[in-house]
């Protein structure tokens, strides 16, 4: 190594040992006690700083620890003060009938442990609601109960006693509110609750009864016909009758010899009309009649009219039924209307009264016919619209009259008969008249009349068609009703002509569901497994277990109120062992009946079935007979889309057991079902 790298290489060291004696020296001053010591620090002690600035920290830090716990204590032992601490329900009796009492109740309730002052309940009552009385009693309006303060955790109700009067089914709704001050709060709050309530009956049975067609110029009715039921509270009452064209409606009162506003009518009221059949119903004016006191036998009210126009092809006659129920004219309260204190037995004149109740409406349809040749279709001996059902054969018969001043020529009547079930190739008509698509034509070829018909002069076409099978109708989106009506021309001084209004009524026809019921008693199943027990063949003396089967078929329609009844022989008992996949099967043992009901059958569930053990003993006296031990049962529906009732009928079983899979195949003989 050279001299000056020695030089170099003592100089690096050099430095370096400086350095290292500084940092010891440092370290030491850093590391030494008061009497310069070196400290142990592994042993340190560290002490904090106490300034007044971090003791200041720590004290605003607790007092904002203690606020939040104060405030939280506060709120979970006080808390409430507002709407929420109040419960408020409204609660009504159930199967409200219009005009019969009821009663609402109210009820509140302080979930609070705090008190709650200046209370005061106010109600909203329904429009077609009567007031009666209430517990407690109000304190004003009949809708307002001052209860001043309510004690925490307390609470109350107040019984409202009333009436309704409305339409079946539509809305009265009743809205309660109460206001309320909390002891250790200035505010003030309010709770509210509100029901919804409806009429579910009117207490009247009611039918009416009318043509679907009306000539211009022929008188014509309408038979309304009323019943109270033994829930029944509407009494008193009035209908009127609104048409929908009244200038093209002339009204015929027939207990006068003169229309009204004649000199030589009676005065309006002065006695019972014919047009009724009770000494307790009479006619006040045109199209108004009062029923002073409706009973539990069916009365009627017969609305006599004719037309004496045609500016529509179809006119309506709402029928409504409204009463003051003997209501008081006083003020009425907010949304409802005060109980008379008396009962009046005078007759209130509803037509000079501010306030009437409406509890019924119905609106019945009458097509009008205005020509010269009057034409009228029934079907199956109705002119109304009724349901079908699948194969079911429709008898149609027109009526043809001349009602014009001239003879009608060559006159040509045409049937049509429209809709996808029609099953023309079973058309029978004796008249021979020519089928064209959906058209039936008859002319004086085939009907010799038609050449000439003489004023007042009448005929009748009779022809039937079937409706399709259900089995034949491949198309599922196929129409379900069948429309039919007739029109005519005629050939009148010397030039063809088309009256243009020249139509009967039409009739629709809508397709019932395809409602089947389907029977069976067995002793063996399908595997030749016995579902009954005892003798085979049935023996006198000894009781022989079968099994009865139900199935409901369906796949049209949706079905309401479905009923299968059938009543035992005395021979026969229910063991009490049975099964349904649906709704209630039952046996009435004191009309000896097996029934079997549920509310609805969806079109989605094509069978629905029901099973049941029956014991047969037969007699001595019965040796050698062929017993019936299922009489046939009958299935009662409501189609849900044609609102028709809807009867089927299944077959007698007896002691052959005719469905048993075993017997029916010749492998056991039961003696041909006769009781040895």
């Amino acid at each position: 190594m050279t001299r000056n790298k020695k030089l170099e290489q003592m100089n690096k060291d050099a430095d370096e040992t400086n350095r290292q004696n500084s940092i010891s020296e440092g370290l030491s001053e850093i590391y030494q006690d008061e009497v310069g010591d070196i400290i142990d620090v592994k042993k340190l002690d560290i002490k904090p700083q106490r300034d007044w600035q971090s003791l200041a920290i720590t004290v605003s830090l607790y007092i904002i620890g203690v606020s939040l716990l104060a405030g939280l204590a506060w709120y979970f032992f006080n808390r409430g003060t507002d709407a929420t601490a109040v419960e408020l329900s409204i609660s009504a009796t159930p199967g409200i009938v219009a005009g019969q009492e009821f009663t609402y109740t109210v009820k509140y309730q302080n979930q609070d442990k705090v008190d709650l002052n200046k209370v005061n309940l106010q109600v909203e009552y329904p429009t077609n609601f009567i007031f009666v009385g209430s517990e407690p009693a109000p304190s004003a309006n009949n809708n307002q109960w001052q209860l001043d303060k309510l004690s925490a955790h307390g609470g109350g109700e107040v019984v409202i006693r009333g009436k309704l009067i409305n339409e079946v089914g539509k809305s009265n709704v009743i809205v309660a509110e109460l206001n309320y001050e909390p002891a250790n709060f200035s505010s003030a709050f309010k709770k509210t609750a509100s029901l919804d309530t409806t009429v579910e009956s009117t207490g009247l049975e009611i039918t009416t009864v009318n043509d679907a067609s009306s000539l211009v110029g022929e008188n014509q009715v309408i038979t309304f016909k009323y019943k109270i039921k033994s829930e029944g509270q509407l009494k008193h009452f009035w209908l009127r009758v609104e048409p929908s064209e009244i200038s093209d409606v002339e009204f015929i009162d027939d207990s006068v010899t003169a229309p009204f506003g004649s000199a030589q009518g009676k005065p309006l009221g002065t006695g019972t009309s014919p047009s009724t059949n009770s000494t307790n119903s009479k006619l006040i004016k045109p199209w108004l009649w009062e029923i002073t006191e409706a009973k539990n036998i069916e009365q009627e009210i017969k609305i006599n009219f004719k037309f004496i126009d045609k500016t529509k092809l179809s006119h309506s006659f709402n029928l409504i039924l409204e009463t003051k129920d003997e209501v008081a004219s006083s003020t009425p309260n907010v949304g409802g209307a005060s109980a008379s204190s008396t009962t009046s037995t005078t007759t209130v004149d509803i037509l000079k009264t501010p306030k009437t109740y409406i509890f019924y409406q119905n609106n019945v349809a009458v097509e009008v016919v205005k020509n010269d040749l009057n034409l009228s279709l029934v079907i199956n001996k109705s002119d109304k619209d009724q349901g079908v059902n699948f194969g079911q054969v429709m008898n149609y018969s027109l009526s043809y009259a001349n009602k014009g001043q001239k003879p009608l020529e060559d006159v040509v009547i045409m049937a049509v008969v429209e809709g996808d079930a029609v099953d023309w190739a079973s058309l029978k008509d004796l008249n021979k008249g020519k089928h064209s698509g959906n058209n039936l034509i008859w002319t004086k070829d085939e009907i010799p009349e038609l050449a000439n018909l003489a004023p007042d002069s009448t005929g009748i076409i009779d022809w039937s068609l079937a409706v399709k099978e259900r089995v034949k109708i491949t198309n599922k989106n196929f129409n379900n009703e069948i429309k039919s009506y007739t029109q005519f021309s005629h050939k009148q001084a010397g030039a063809d002509q088309n009256t243009g209004d020249n139509l009967s009524n039409t009739i629709i026809n809508k397709i019932n569901s395809d409602l089947d019921l389907s029977e069976r008693l067995i002793y063996f199943n399908e595997d030749s497994i016995p579902v009954g027990s005892g003798p085979l063949p049935f023996t006198a003396g000894q009781a022989t277990v079968v099994r009865g089967e139900w199935k409901i078929l369906n796949s049209f329609h949706e079905l309401n109120t479905v009923l299968v009844s059938m009543k035992l022989p005395d021979y026969v008992v229910w063991t009490g062992k049975s099964q349904a996949s649906s709704g209630d099967l039952s046996y009435d043992s004191a009309s000896r009946t097996v029934n079997w009901k549920f509310d609805t059958m969806p079109a989605s569930l094509d069978e629905i079935k029901a099973t049941f053990d029956l014991s047969v003993e037969p007699k001595e006296a019965q040796r050698r007979q062929i017993l019936v031990i299922m009489p046939a049962a009958k299935v009662t529906a409501m189609d849900s889309v044609t609102n028709s009732q809807l009867i089927k009928e299944g077959r007698v079983k007896t002691s052959k057991l005719e469905d048993d899979p075993l017997i029916k195949s010749g492998d056991m003989d039961i003696n041909g079902g006769q009781v040895k």
